[in-house]
Protein backbone atom coordinates (compact mmCIF):
# COMPACT_ATOMS: atom_id res chain seq x y z
CA UNK A 1 0.00 0.00 0.00
CA UNK A 2 1.10 3.59 -0.65
CA UNK A 3 1.65 5.43 2.64
CA UNK A 4 -0.14 8.75 3.10
CA UNK A 5 2.08 11.81 2.93
CA UNK A 6 0.52 15.18 3.72
CA UNK A 7 2.03 18.36 2.25
CA UNK A 8 3.05 20.87 4.92
CA UNK A 9 2.21 23.76 2.61
CA UNK A 10 -1.27 23.53 1.09
CA UNK A 11 -0.26 25.26 -2.14
CA UNK A 12 2.96 23.21 -2.45
CA UNK A 13 4.99 26.43 -2.19
CA UNK A 14 7.77 24.26 -0.73
CA UNK A 15 7.94 20.47 -1.25
CA UNK A 16 7.87 19.27 2.37
CA UNK A 17 5.65 16.38 3.45
CA UNK A 18 4.69 14.74 6.72
CA UNK A 19 3.72 11.22 7.68
CA UNK A 20 2.65 10.34 11.23
CA UNK A 21 3.49 6.90 12.61
CA UNK A 22 3.08 5.21 15.97
CA UNK A 23 5.85 6.90 17.96
CA UNK A 24 7.38 9.14 15.35
CA UNK A 25 6.61 11.52 12.53
CA UNK A 26 8.54 11.64 9.28
CA UNK A 27 9.19 14.95 7.54
CA UNK A 28 10.43 14.64 3.97
CA UNK A 29 11.85 17.07 1.43
CA UNK A 30 13.31 15.80 -1.86
CA UNK A 31 16.29 13.67 -0.96
CA UNK A 32 16.16 14.52 2.78
CA UNK A 33 14.38 13.06 5.80
CA UNK A 34 13.90 14.14 9.40
CA UNK A 35 12.51 11.73 12.02
CA UNK A 36 10.79 13.51 14.89
CA UNK A 37 9.31 12.11 18.15
CA UNK A 38 5.54 12.32 17.98
CA UNK A 39 5.30 14.74 20.89
CA UNK A 40 7.55 17.25 19.14
CA UNK A 41 6.03 16.99 15.66
CA UNK A 42 3.59 19.92 15.91
CA UNK A 43 6.21 22.36 17.12
CA UNK A 44 8.67 21.04 14.54
CA UNK A 45 6.13 21.65 11.78
CA UNK A 46 5.44 25.15 13.05
CA UNK A 47 9.14 25.93 12.75
CA UNK A 48 9.15 24.65 9.16
CA UNK A 49 6.20 26.85 8.24
CA UNK A 50 7.51 30.02 9.91
CA UNK A 51 10.71 31.13 8.22
CA UNK A 52 11.34 33.58 11.09
CA UNK A 53 11.67 30.72 13.60
CA UNK A 54 14.85 28.75 14.15
CA UNK A 55 13.83 26.62 17.14
CA UNK A 56 14.83 23.40 15.43
CA UNK A 57 17.98 23.51 13.27
CA UNK A 58 16.80 20.35 11.51
CA UNK A 59 13.57 22.10 10.50
CA UNK A 60 15.51 25.06 9.13
CA UNK A 61 17.79 22.71 7.20
CA UNK A 62 14.85 20.73 5.78
CA UNK A 63 13.19 23.94 4.60
CA UNK A 64 16.47 25.04 3.00
CA UNK A 65 16.75 21.70 1.19
CA UNK A 66 13.16 22.00 -0.03
CA UNK A 67 13.81 25.45 -1.48
CA UNK A 68 16.98 24.16 -3.12
CA UNK A 69 15.07 21.25 -4.69
CA UNK A 70 12.38 23.59 -5.93
CA UNK A 71 14.97 25.85 -7.54
CA UNK A 72 16.62 22.84 -9.20
CA UNK A 73 13.23 21.73 -10.51
CA UNK A 74 12.46 25.13 -11.95
CA UNK A 75 15.91 25.20 -13.51
CA UNK A 76 15.19 21.92 -15.28
CA UNK A 77 11.88 23.24 -16.58
CA UNK A 78 13.29 26.49 -17.93
CA UNK A 79 16.83 25.64 -19.00
CA UNK A 80 17.85 25.75 -22.64
CA UNK A 81 18.29 22.40 -24.37
CA UNK A 82 22.03 21.76 -24.16
CA UNK A 83 22.53 17.99 -24.52
CA UNK A 84 25.52 16.35 -22.86
CA UNK A 85 24.78 12.83 -24.10
CA UNK A 86 24.59 11.55 -27.68
CA UNK A 87 22.36 8.50 -28.15
CA UNK A 88 22.51 6.76 -31.51
CA UNK A 89 19.85 4.53 -33.04
CA UNK A 90 21.97 3.10 -35.83
CA UNK A 91 19.14 1.13 -37.41
CA UNK A 92 15.60 -0.17 -37.02
CA UNK A 93 16.46 -3.80 -37.76
CA UNK A 94 16.92 -6.64 -35.32
CA UNK A 95 17.86 -10.31 -35.04
CA UNK A 96 15.25 -10.94 -32.33
CA UNK A 97 11.47 -11.02 -32.47
CA UNK A 98 10.56 -9.86 -28.96
CA UNK A 99 6.89 -10.28 -28.10
CA UNK A 100 6.65 -6.80 -26.57
CA UNK A 101 8.93 -4.76 -28.86
CA UNK A 102 7.82 -1.11 -28.86
CA UNK A 103 9.61 -0.31 -32.12
CA UNK A 104 8.28 -3.29 -34.07
CA UNK A 105 5.84 -1.18 -36.13
CA UNK A 106 8.61 1.14 -37.31
CA UNK A 107 11.15 -1.47 -38.38
CA UNK A 108 12.38 -1.16 -41.93
CA UNK A 109 15.38 -2.03 -44.05
CA UNK A 110 16.37 1.57 -44.65
CA UNK A 111 19.95 2.79 -44.64
CA UNK A 112 21.58 3.04 -41.20
CA UNK A 113 22.46 6.34 -39.57
CA UNK A 114 25.17 8.17 -41.50
CA UNK A 115 28.59 8.85 -40.06
CA UNK A 116 28.28 12.47 -41.18
CA UNK A 117 25.12 12.94 -39.10
CA UNK A 118 26.83 11.38 -36.10
CA UNK A 119 29.81 13.73 -36.40
CA UNK A 120 27.60 16.80 -36.78
CA UNK A 121 25.42 15.96 -33.78
CA UNK A 122 28.47 15.04 -31.70
CA UNK A 123 29.91 18.49 -32.36
CA UNK A 124 26.92 20.07 -30.57
CA UNK A 125 27.26 17.70 -27.60
CA UNK A 126 31.03 18.21 -27.38
CA UNK A 127 30.62 21.99 -27.31
CA UNK A 128 28.06 21.73 -24.49
CA UNK A 129 30.25 19.34 -22.50
CA UNK A 130 33.22 21.64 -22.90
CA UNK A 131 31.19 24.66 -21.73
CA UNK A 132 29.84 22.73 -18.71
CA UNK A 133 33.16 21.02 -18.00
CA UNK A 134 31.40 17.64 -18.09
CA UNK A 135 32.50 14.37 -19.70
CA UNK A 136 30.93 13.48 -23.03
CA UNK A 137 28.71 10.39 -23.16
CA UNK A 138 27.81 8.34 -26.21
CA UNK A 139 25.18 5.61 -26.12
CA UNK A 140 24.60 3.06 -28.87
CA UNK A 141 21.03 1.83 -28.54
CA UNK A 142 17.97 0.98 -30.62
CA UNK A 143 15.54 1.06 -32.35
CA UNK A 144 17.13 -2.09 -33.56
CA UNK A 145 20.18 -4.06 -32.51
CA UNK A 146 23.19 -1.70 -32.88
CA UNK A 147 25.76 -4.46 -33.39
CA UNK A 148 24.17 -5.34 -36.75
CA UNK A 149 26.05 -2.28 -38.02
CA UNK A 150 29.33 -3.14 -36.35
CA UNK A 151 31.57 -1.38 -38.86
CA UNK A 152 29.62 1.85 -38.28
CA UNK A 153 30.06 1.45 -34.52
CA UNK A 154 33.83 1.34 -34.95
CA UNK A 155 33.85 4.29 -37.35
CA UNK A 156 31.65 6.32 -35.01
CA UNK A 157 33.84 5.52 -32.00
CA UNK A 158 36.95 6.57 -33.90
CA UNK A 159 35.32 9.88 -34.82
CA UNK A 160 33.96 10.51 -31.32
CA UNK A 161 37.23 9.65 -29.62
CA UNK A 162 39.02 12.08 -31.93
CA UNK A 163 36.48 14.79 -31.18
CA UNK A 164 36.76 14.22 -27.42
CA UNK A 165 40.52 14.64 -27.73
CA UNK A 166 40.10 17.87 -29.72
CA UNK A 167 37.82 19.29 -27.01
CA UNK A 168 39.93 17.85 -24.16
CA UNK A 169 36.97 15.81 -22.91
CA UNK A 170 36.68 12.44 -21.24
CA UNK A 171 34.45 10.15 -23.34
CA UNK A 172 32.18 7.56 -21.72
CA UNK A 173 31.11 4.83 -24.15
CA UNK A 174 28.01 2.69 -23.47
CA UNK A 175 26.25 0.14 -25.66
CA UNK A 176 22.94 -1.64 -25.11
CA UNK A 177 22.81 -4.99 -26.87
CA UNK A 178 20.63 -8.09 -26.93
CA UNK A 179 23.81 -10.17 -26.77
CA UNK A 180 23.08 -12.22 -29.90
CA UNK A 181 26.40 -11.69 -31.63
CA UNK A 182 29.54 -13.50 -32.65
CA UNK A 183 32.51 -14.09 -30.36
CA UNK A 184 34.55 -11.60 -32.39
CA UNK A 185 31.95 -8.86 -32.03
CA UNK A 186 31.45 -9.54 -28.33
CA UNK A 187 35.21 -9.24 -27.84
CA UNK A 188 35.18 -6.03 -29.87
CA UNK A 189 32.50 -4.48 -27.66
CA UNK A 190 34.37 -5.51 -24.52
CA UNK A 191 37.56 -3.88 -25.80
CA UNK A 192 36.06 -0.56 -26.89
CA UNK A 193 33.21 0.24 -24.50
CA UNK A 194 33.38 1.39 -20.90
CA UNK A 195 30.09 -0.28 -19.99
CA UNK A 196 27.98 -2.91 -21.72
CA UNK A 197 24.25 -3.17 -21.11
CA UNK A 198 22.86 -6.62 -21.83
CA UNK A 199 19.14 -7.31 -22.18
CA UNK A 200 17.96 -10.52 -20.52
CA UNK A 201 14.47 -11.25 -19.23
CA UNK A 202 15.50 -14.11 -16.98
CA UNK A 203 15.65 -17.89 -17.01
CA UNK A 204 16.04 -19.54 -20.44
CA UNK A 205 12.36 -20.48 -20.59
CA UNK A 206 11.32 -16.83 -20.07
CA UNK A 207 14.10 -15.35 -22.22
CA UNK A 208 13.55 -17.65 -25.17
CA UNK A 209 9.79 -17.13 -25.14
CA UNK A 210 9.82 -13.35 -24.73
CA UNK A 211 12.95 -12.72 -26.81
CA UNK A 212 13.13 -15.42 -29.53
CA UNK A 213 15.52 -15.35 -32.45
CA UNK A 214 14.13 -14.15 -35.77
CA UNK A 215 15.82 -16.99 -37.67
CA UNK A 216 16.24 -20.67 -36.89
CA UNK A 217 19.47 -21.51 -35.14
CA UNK A 218 20.93 -24.40 -33.23
CA UNK A 219 21.24 -21.97 -30.30
CA UNK A 220 18.69 -19.86 -28.43
CA UNK A 221 18.88 -16.20 -27.43
CA UNK A 222 19.59 -17.21 -23.82
CA UNK A 223 22.62 -19.23 -24.99
CA UNK A 224 24.02 -16.19 -26.79
CA UNK A 225 23.35 -13.91 -23.81
CA UNK A 226 25.23 -16.20 -21.45
CA UNK A 227 28.19 -16.44 -23.84
CA UNK A 228 28.35 -12.66 -24.33
CA UNK A 229 28.27 -12.07 -20.58
CA UNK A 230 31.12 -14.54 -20.15
CA UNK A 231 33.20 -12.73 -22.78
CA UNK A 232 32.60 -9.36 -21.12
CA UNK A 233 33.71 -10.76 -17.77
CA UNK A 234 36.86 -12.24 -19.30
CA UNK A 235 37.71 -8.75 -20.55
CA UNK A 236 37.12 -7.40 -17.00
CA UNK A 237 34.61 -4.84 -18.24
CA UNK A 238 31.52 -3.72 -16.27
CA UNK A 239 28.25 -5.38 -17.21
CA UNK A 240 24.71 -4.21 -16.48
CA UNK A 241 21.65 -6.33 -17.23
CA UNK A 242 18.32 -4.88 -18.28
CA UNK A 243 15.21 -6.93 -17.43
CA UNK A 244 11.72 -6.39 -18.80
CA UNK A 245 8.99 -7.67 -16.48
CA UNK A 246 5.69 -8.60 -18.11
CA UNK A 247 2.34 -9.49 -16.52
CA UNK A 248 3.28 -13.13 -17.15
CA UNK A 249 6.52 -12.86 -15.16
CA UNK A 250 5.37 -10.49 -12.42
CA UNK A 251 5.50 -13.22 -9.74
CA UNK A 252 8.77 -14.71 -10.97
CA UNK A 253 11.00 -11.74 -10.25
CA UNK A 254 12.89 -13.47 -7.43
CA UNK A 255 13.62 -16.44 -9.72
CA UNK A 256 14.78 -14.06 -12.43
CA UNK A 257 17.07 -12.27 -9.99
CA UNK A 258 18.59 -15.56 -8.79
CA UNK A 259 19.28 -16.72 -12.35
CA UNK A 260 20.86 -13.46 -13.49
CA UNK A 261 23.00 -13.14 -10.37
CA UNK A 262 24.24 -16.72 -10.61
CA UNK A 263 24.68 -16.96 -14.38
CA UNK A 264 25.44 -13.48 -15.71
CA UNK A 265 26.89 -11.90 -12.53
CA UNK A 266 26.45 -8.25 -13.53
CA UNK A 267 27.40 -5.23 -11.45
CA UNK A 268 23.77 -4.01 -11.55
CA UNK A 269 20.36 -5.22 -12.71
CA UNK A 270 17.97 -2.60 -14.09
CA UNK A 271 14.30 -3.55 -14.08
CA UNK A 272 11.40 -2.07 -16.07
CA UNK A 273 7.75 -3.07 -16.35
CA UNK A 274 7.00 -3.76 -20.01
CA UNK A 275 6.13 -0.72 -22.12
CA UNK A 276 2.93 -0.65 -24.11
CA UNK A 277 3.18 -1.28 -27.84
CA UNK A 278 2.14 1.69 -29.98
CA UNK A 279 -1.24 0.96 -31.55
CA UNK A 280 -1.91 -1.98 -29.22
CA UNK A 281 -2.04 -0.49 -25.73
CA UNK A 282 -3.90 -3.50 -24.28
CA UNK A 283 -1.11 -5.95 -25.13
CA UNK A 284 1.29 -6.84 -22.31
CA UNK A 285 0.06 -3.92 -20.23
CA UNK A 286 -0.09 -3.85 -16.46
CA UNK A 287 -3.31 -2.75 -14.81
CA UNK A 288 -3.42 -0.40 -11.79
CA UNK A 289 -4.71 -3.28 -9.65
CA UNK A 290 -1.41 -5.12 -10.22
CA UNK A 291 0.79 -2.41 -8.71
CA UNK A 292 0.92 -3.90 -5.21
CA UNK A 293 1.69 -7.43 -6.39
CA UNK A 294 4.37 -6.08 -8.72
CA UNK A 295 5.98 -4.15 -5.88
CA UNK A 296 5.84 -7.10 -3.50
CA UNK A 297 7.59 -9.32 -6.06
CA UNK A 298 10.07 -6.53 -6.87
CA UNK A 299 11.15 -6.32 -3.23
CA UNK A 300 11.50 -10.10 -2.98
CA UNK A 301 13.75 -10.04 -6.05
CA UNK A 302 15.74 -7.15 -4.62
CA UNK A 303 16.40 -9.20 -1.49
CA UNK A 304 17.43 -12.20 -3.59
CA UNK A 305 19.88 -10.05 -5.55
CA UNK A 306 21.25 -8.52 -2.35
CA UNK A 307 22.40 -11.98 -1.27
CA UNK A 308 24.85 -11.76 -4.18
CA UNK A 309 25.75 -8.11 -3.54
CA UNK A 310 24.07 -7.01 -6.77
CA UNK A 311 21.61 -4.05 -6.86
CA UNK A 312 18.14 -4.72 -8.32
CA UNK A 313 17.17 -1.24 -9.51
CA UNK A 314 14.30 0.75 -10.98
CA UNK A 315 14.96 3.91 -12.99
CA UNK A 316 11.41 5.28 -12.83
CA UNK A 317 11.71 6.68 -9.29
CA UNK A 318 15.04 7.96 -7.98
CA UNK A 319 14.52 9.88 -4.71
CA UNK A 320 18.15 11.00 -4.56
CA UNK A 321 17.73 12.84 -7.88
CA UNK A 322 15.50 15.63 -9.14
CA UNK A 323 13.97 14.27 -12.34
CA UNK A 324 10.77 13.98 -14.32
CA UNK A 325 9.75 11.99 -17.40
CA UNK A 326 12.04 10.23 -19.85
CA UNK A 327 11.71 13.13 -22.32
CA UNK A 328 15.12 13.88 -23.81
CA UNK A 329 14.69 17.62 -23.19
CA UNK A 330 14.65 16.87 -19.46
CA UNK A 331 17.54 14.44 -19.68
CA UNK A 332 19.82 16.57 -21.92
CA UNK A 333 20.09 13.81 -24.50
CA UNK A 334 20.46 14.24 -28.26
CA UNK A 335 18.94 10.99 -29.58
CA UNK A 336 19.27 10.36 -33.33
CA UNK A 337 17.08 8.02 -35.35
CA UNK A 338 18.58 6.25 -38.38
CA UNK A 339 17.31 9.10 -40.59
CA UNK A 340 19.41 11.61 -38.63
CA UNK A 341 16.39 13.10 -36.81
CA UNK A 342 16.63 14.00 -33.11
CA UNK A 343 13.69 12.49 -31.24
CA UNK A 344 12.11 13.81 -28.04
CA UNK A 345 10.92 10.31 -27.08
CA UNK A 346 13.09 7.19 -27.00
CA UNK A 347 10.10 5.06 -28.05
CA UNK A 348 9.96 6.81 -31.42
CA UNK A 349 12.85 5.19 -33.22
CA UNK A 350 12.23 6.28 -36.81
CA UNK A 351 12.12 9.77 -38.29
CA UNK A 352 8.68 9.40 -39.83
CA UNK A 353 7.02 8.67 -36.48
CA UNK A 354 8.94 11.50 -34.85
CA UNK A 355 7.65 13.97 -37.45
CA UNK A 356 4.08 12.67 -37.18
CA UNK A 357 4.02 13.21 -33.43
CA UNK A 358 5.64 16.64 -33.64
CA UNK A 359 8.58 15.41 -31.51
CA UNK A 360 11.37 16.50 -33.88
CA UNK A 361 14.12 18.34 -31.95
CA UNK A 362 16.41 18.76 -34.95
CA UNK A 363 17.92 17.01 -37.93
CA UNK A 364 21.07 16.47 -39.94
CA UNK A 365 21.11 18.84 -42.90
CA UNK A 366 23.50 17.50 -45.56
CA UNK A 367 23.00 20.61 -47.71
CA UNK A 368 24.75 22.83 -45.16
CA UNK A 369 26.80 20.07 -43.51
CA UNK A 370 25.61 20.56 -39.94
CA UNK A 371 23.07 19.35 -37.41
CA UNK A 372 20.30 21.91 -36.91
CA UNK A 373 18.30 22.08 -33.68
CA UNK A 374 14.70 23.27 -34.02
CA UNK A 375 14.85 25.92 -31.31
CA UNK A 376 11.23 27.12 -31.61
CA UNK A 377 9.91 23.55 -31.63
CA UNK A 378 11.97 22.73 -28.55
CA UNK A 379 10.64 25.80 -26.71
CA UNK A 380 7.05 24.87 -27.58
CA UNK A 381 7.55 21.33 -26.33
CA UNK A 382 9.15 22.61 -23.11
CA UNK A 383 6.11 24.76 -22.39
CA UNK A 384 3.76 21.83 -22.93
CA UNK A 385 5.84 19.49 -20.77
CA UNK A 386 5.88 22.04 -17.94
CA UNK A 387 2.11 21.74 -17.41
CA UNK A 388 1.27 19.12 -14.78
CA UNK A 389 -1.76 17.30 -13.48
CA UNK A 390 -3.19 18.94 -10.38
CA UNK A 391 -2.89 15.65 -8.49
CA UNK A 392 0.87 15.62 -9.13
CA UNK A 393 1.37 19.08 -7.64
CA UNK A 394 0.85 17.88 -4.04
CA UNK A 395 2.44 14.43 -4.38
CA UNK A 396 5.48 13.72 -2.17
CA UNK A 397 7.14 11.93 -5.11
CA UNK A 398 6.57 14.77 -7.55
CA UNK A 399 10.26 15.57 -8.12
CA UNK A 400 11.39 11.94 -8.49
CA UNK A 401 8.85 10.37 -10.82
CA UNK A 402 8.52 9.71 -14.55
CA UNK A 403 4.72 9.92 -14.21
CA UNK A 404 3.05 7.44 -16.60
CA UNK A 405 5.85 7.86 -19.15
CA UNK A 406 6.35 6.24 -21.59
CA UNK A 407 2.93 4.53 -21.67
CA UNK A 408 0.98 7.76 -21.29
CA UNK A 409 2.68 10.81 -22.78
CA UNK A 410 2.21 14.08 -20.90
CA UNK A 411 2.09 15.84 -24.27
CA UNK A 412 -0.88 13.76 -25.43
CA UNK A 413 -2.92 12.92 -22.35
CA UNK A 414 -3.15 13.94 -18.70
CA UNK A 415 -6.03 11.74 -17.71
CA UNK A 416 -4.30 8.71 -16.22
CA UNK A 417 -3.30 9.68 -12.71
CA UNK A 418 -2.64 6.94 -10.12
CA UNK A 419 -2.20 4.37 -12.88
CA UNK A 420 0.07 1.35 -12.55
CA UNK A 421 3.36 3.20 -13.06
CA UNK A 422 2.35 6.09 -10.83
CA UNK A 423 1.51 3.72 -7.97
CA UNK A 424 4.67 1.63 -8.37
CA UNK A 425 6.86 4.73 -8.40
CA UNK A 426 5.23 6.11 -5.27
CA UNK A 427 5.68 2.77 -3.51
CA UNK A 428 9.32 2.61 -4.58
CA UNK A 429 10.01 6.06 -3.15
CA UNK A 430 8.04 5.42 0.03
CA UNK A 431 9.87 2.12 0.62
CA UNK A 432 13.23 3.83 0.36
CA UNK A 433 12.17 6.58 2.77
CA UNK A 434 10.84 4.07 5.31
CA UNK A 435 14.00 1.98 5.08
CA UNK A 436 16.13 5.07 5.57
CA UNK A 437 14.11 6.02 8.65
CA UNK A 438 14.45 2.53 10.12
CA UNK A 439 18.20 2.50 9.47
CA UNK A 440 18.66 5.89 11.16
CA UNK A 441 16.73 4.70 14.21
CA UNK A 442 18.27 1.24 14.39
CA UNK A 443 20.66 1.90 17.25
CA UNK A 444 18.92 4.73 19.03
CA UNK A 445 15.55 5.76 20.34
CA UNK A 446 14.07 8.88 18.80
CA UNK A 447 14.35 11.53 21.50
CA UNK A 448 15.29 14.43 19.26
CA UNK A 449 14.97 15.02 15.52
CA UNK A 450 17.28 12.86 13.42
CA UNK A 451 18.16 14.07 9.93
CA UNK A 452 19.36 11.83 7.12
CA UNK A 453 20.00 11.69 3.39
CA UNK A 454 17.96 9.40 1.16
CA UNK A 455 20.37 7.02 -0.63
CA UNK A 456 20.65 6.87 -4.40
CA UNK A 457 18.68 3.68 -4.92
CA UNK A 458 16.67 0.93 -3.31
Amino acid sequence: MISIWQPIFDNAIHPIYRQDQLNRSLFYAPGWLVIVPSGMASDFQATIKDSARADWPEAVELRRRAVEAQETWEGLRTAAFTPLCLTLYLNNTCNLNCVYCFSRSSRSRREPLSLEAIRAAAEIVAQNCSADQKPMTVVFHGGGEPTLNYALIEQALDALEGMATDYNLDLFRYIATNGVLSVARACGLASRFDLIGLSCDGLPGIQNFQRPLQKDSKHTSSWFVERTAHIVHLAKKPLHVRVTITPETIDRQAEIAEYICQTLTPQEIHVEPVYTVEGDETKSRFQPTQAESYMEAFLQARQAAREYGIPWLASSSRPAEIHSTYCHIWRRVLNLTPEGVATLCFKLSDGESVHQQGFDLGHWNPLVGRFELRVNQIQDLCQKIETENEDCALCFNRYHCVRQCPDVCMLRSRTEVAGFRCQVQSMLADTLIQETADALCMNTSVQRPIIGIIPACL
